[in-house]
């Protein structure tokens, strides 16, 4: 409608409200004023039009407000007339529409995946019934490798009779250790892991049943208590198809009946997170109950509830006194230091225990990088937002000469972002989605890895948060709670600018066709792609970093030859195999499987190369003044048949390794690692020294037969330790794994070796069989996994901050054609314009870098502890990541370049 008809309208809806005398000064005043000397007739009649409209509208909001029972219909009417509006103007423009609604989908999606890891591991509290009454329980024994310090320390069952007998602070208290079974007495063999718990475990816990019963106190009384077993509601439907009357059936352990009796709800896997059974600790022997340093339990312990965290701490570290008096370090063996440190206990808060640090460092770590993200695709849709409002400039300059208020103009805008966020947030759902579906799908892998990553209860811990991995009530707060930020964050800042009461230019430039806004070289819209680009370097460091650091992690020398090597493992149940029969086994394997097709080489360790460490103990120095007991230097111990060392290629250094007469009647010998022989020797040669070792009867002392190249047995990121390898031939051991060398896929081979086992034991199940290569990936899984997330975030803002550049210099040229067309008449040539564009380009992608860096130096050194092997601040990482971050700036503003060189200058100077 033309601006006098709008005006005749208006000014009809105003007499009709009686407001006629209020006006008629207002429009006088107007019509007095002479503006056309000053600024020409076009000029002043936009300039008259516009206060009218002004003077008018606001008259209309007046007259319409005067009613007392107006407002609340204004603002619900309000409301339904911005969501109207705000939809119509989104459908107007479907291509940046669907642009905005894609961007907050990958940024907003990959925030609430992230989010929903932190919420299972670190915030969702434990599956357990009040689990903030829950508290671990944990010896502490003094450090051999700190002195002065303690280290926290698993029970023995006397010990723990003596806390469970004199606590008076705990509901109930439980011991709890983790162990496999194999199922006999069936055609599918198979290894399960499962707990041994005290009867009150599930009572401290809190859990019910899904059938059947718990243990009685009466059935597990005594050590040797008759054989029963509850099922977990996984293991059950798998194995017994969900049958209700499984109840009172026998369950073969270890060729052992045990009779069911309970079947747990679904979802419980105990403390350790991974159990399928539950079997009594009273079914063990009475002698393995009975040795009071035997550790081997975790206790966990529900507070009364009167009784507070910081008493209970208190009432523990009273009870290890007693502990420690009962059975005092010194007291157990005749040799033994009598002045040896005390030990003592100590008591923690079940939730605090719940993730490893690293893990948790890690998980936050990735959470703050899909944030940054976020910010970078918030600034994104700020800047076409401020596009997009330039556009609308004279829509703007009609409604606040029609009275609206800026606060309603923002309102407005405002509706419009929130609209796109809530839209780009229901989409970042079912990204979300995704990425936790395929997520979930990978945790199976990630808990068997967290063992032998992680040695303490908080394994376990963590195992039991990933099996709450998923989309909640939380993570859809959480998602719109960031889509509300994001709103604001995009749409706050162009949505002011929009409403900026400068009307007569507004609606100079609107009729027009000019926008001049956001040409200057410092604007708003400028000074968000240097944040971005900064955001972007930040990013790209940390991924930079920590892909260094997997590169570092892949040429580190481990010591062995791990390609074309399979391992599997085979555990020996007792009783039927004791140490000596079991090794019979292992031996006679190892025999048969030699010259089968396809087969290089095969050999025997109770240990896999970096699965975490096994074995571990002191030794001692026959030929030595003799220590206390126990205040030897700390070393590995591994078990190996004599084709070992030939089957891994570890390569032998000095002497010989063990041969077919190193066995059971000869004289005992050891092979050490060059770290012990260099830690324990010097520069004397090792070979043909005796050294005695607390495991395997070695105590007493062992000829040194050999040196060979040190084996990383632990995390890759540790050094090595002193090691000492004992024969197998004179050493039984009734569990380990078999290595397998060959020249064939290891898929083809696997058949073969189940078969060969089953003629020896149809019972013995293969397990834990992998390729040394996916060892290798399962001790690096954390630094893989954060390189690789951390690579996708920065790719994403690289891409971004690309997109965003190409945004704004685009922009930039349709701005300043008729400046560029200026430039060209007076002489420019088309290279002068293509490097104009370009260096303005380089000084925002120049500007970004330094403040990047800036931010970069200081944030990286939350990766150190993530780092193998690399500095934080690396400058050859920040210096090429920089030079990359330019030459893309550069790329992304080639085509504005070339656009702005075909700008036809006449064509231009007829625009205005």
């Amino acid at each position: 409608m033309p601006a006098p008809r709008l005006a005749n309208a208006l000014l009809a809806r105003v007499i009709a409200a009686d407001d006629f005398e209020g006006i008629s000064g207002d429009l006088e005043e107007i019509y007095s004023t002479d503006v056309v000397p000053r600024a020409g007739v076009r000029a002043a009649q936009i300039w008259y039009w516009s206060q009218v409209l002004s003077v008018i509208g606001a008259r209309v909001f007046r007259a319409r407000d005067r009613s007392p029972a107006v407002p609340r219909r204004i603002a619900m009417a309000a409301i339904r007339q911005d969501l109207a509006y705000a939809v119509r103007a989104l459908r107007q423009q479907p291509g940046f529409t669907a642009t905005a609604v894609f961007t907050l989908a990958l940024g907003i999606g990959a925030n609430v995946a992230i989010f929903a890891l932190v919420n299972a591991i670190v915030l969702k509290p434990l599956p357990f019934a009040d689990p903030d009454r829950l508290m671990m329980v944990h010896m502490l024994a003094p450090d051999r490798e700190a002195p002065g310090t303690y280290r926290t320390m698993v029970w023995s069952y006397p010990k723990y009779t003596v806390l469970r007998d004199h606590q008076t602070v705990f509901e109930s208290t439980a011991i709890v250790a983790d162990d496999t079974w194999n199922i006999t007495g069936s055609n599918l063999p198979e290894r399960v892991w499962g707990e041994l718990v005290e009867a009150s475990y599930f009572q401290t816990l809190g859990t019910t049943l899904q059938l059947g019963r718990s243990f009685t106190a009466e059935e597990t009384r005594a050590p040797g208590s008759a054989p029963i077993v509850m099922l977990g509601h996984s293991f059950w439907q798998r194995r017994f198809a969900g049958d209700v009357n499984v109840l009172g059936r026998s369950l073969g352990l270890n060729g052992t009946p045990h009779t069911i009796v309970g079947v747990l709800p679904r979802g419980f896997r105990g403390l350790s997170g991974q159990a399928d059974i539950w079997v009594p600790v009273m079914t063990l022997p009475a002698d393995n109950l009975a040795e009071a340093w035997n550790h081997s339990y975790w206790l966990v312990a529900r507070r009364k509830a009167d009784v507070s965290a910081d008493q209970a701490i208190a009432a523990v570290k009273v009870l290890g006194d007693q502990v420690n008096a009962q059975y005092a370090p010194g007291g157990w063996r005749k040799d033994a230091e009598q002045h040896a440190p005390p030990w003592g206990a100590t008591a923690v808060a079940l939730n605090d225990e719940r993730i490893d640090p690293m893990i948790r460092r890690s998980v936050l770590i990735m959470l703050a990088a899909v944030g940054a993200v976020l910010l970078i695709v918030c600034v994104n849709l700020a800047n076409l937002m401020l596009v997009r409002a330039l556009g609308r400039q004279r829509e703007v300059g009609i409604r606040l000469a029609l009275g609206a208020s800026r606060l309603r103009i923002v309102r407005q805008l405002m509706t419009e972002s929130l609209l796109l966020s809530v839209s780009g947030a229901l989409a970042g759902l079912a990204v979300a989605y995704g990425v936790v579906t395929a997520g979930a799908a990978l945790l199976p892998d990630l808990r068997m890895v967290l063992p032998r990553q992680m040695g303490s209860q908080s394994a376990g811990l963590t195992r039991v948060g990933l099996g709450t991995f998923g989309l909640d009530s939380t993570t859809l707060l959480f998602t719109f709670l960031v889509a509300a930020a994001a709103a604001v964050l995009f749409g706050l800042g162009p949505a002011w600018r929009a409403s900026r009461r400068d009307l007569t230019s507004t609606i100079r430039a609107g009729s027009s066709g000019s926008v001049s806004q956001g040409t200057s070289r410092w604007s708003v819209r400028n000074f968000l792609i240097v944040g971005e680009v900064a955001l972007s370097l930040v990013l790209l460091s940390a991924a930079g970093l920590m892909l260094k650091s997997v590169f570092q992690l892949q040429s580190t020398e481990l010591g062995f030859q791990p390609q074309s090597l399979l391992t599997f493992r085979l555990s020996m149940p007792s009783p039927q195999y004791d140490p000596p029969r079991a090794t019979q086994l292992f031996v006679q394997l190892v025999d048969r499987l030699h010259g089968q097709p396809g087969i290089d080489a095969v050999a025997y360790n109770n240990c896999a190369p970096l699965s975490g460490g096994c074995n571990g103990t002191t030794a001692t120095f026959p030929d030595r003044p003799k220590t206390p007991v126990g205040s030897g230097p700390a070393v590995g111990v591994y078990w190996a048949s004599p084709t070992y060392f030939d089957t891994l290629g570890i390569r032998v250094i000095r002497g010989r390794v063990f041969d077919d007469h190193d066995r059971v009647g000869q004289p005992k010998v050891v092979v050490i690692n060059e770290t012990a022989a260099r830690a324990f020797w010097g520069n004397t040669d090792a070979v043909g020294k005796r050294i005695g070792v607390g495991q395997g009867g070695f105590s007493d002392g062992a000829e040194v037969v050999g040196v060979v190249a040190d084996v990383r047995y632990g995390a890759v990121e540790t050094s090595v330790k002193p090691d000492v390898y004992l024969p197998l031939l004179q050493s039984a051991r009734s569990s380990g794994l078999i290595f397998v060398r060959s020249h064939v896929p290891p898929d083809r081979l696997i058949p073969s070796l189940r078969q060969q086992v089953r003629d020896l034991d149809a019972d013995l199940p293969l397990v834990d069989i992998k390729t040394m290569d996916d060892r290798f990936g399962d001790a690096t899984w954390r630094t893989r996994m954060s390189a690789w997330l951390l690579g996708v975030f920065a790719a994403l803002a690289l891409v971004l901050a690309a997109v965003g550049i190409y945004g704004v210099l685009s922009q930039g040229v349709e701005q300043r054609a008729r400046e560029i067309g200026v430039r060209m008449a007076v002489g420019a040539s088309r290279a002068d314009i293509f490097r104009l564009i370009l260096g303005r380009a380089l000084i925002f992608a120049a500007a970004g870098v330094a403040l990047g860096i800036a931010l970069a130096l200081p944030a990286m050194r939350l990766l150190t502890a993530l780092l193998y092997q690399v500095r934080p601040g690396d400058p050859i990482v920040l210096a090429t990541l920089a030079a990359v971050l330019l030459v893309v700036a550069l790329v992304a503003s080639y085509l504005p370049a070339r656009r702005a060189t075909r700008v036809d200058p006449m064509t231009a100077l007829r625009a205005e």
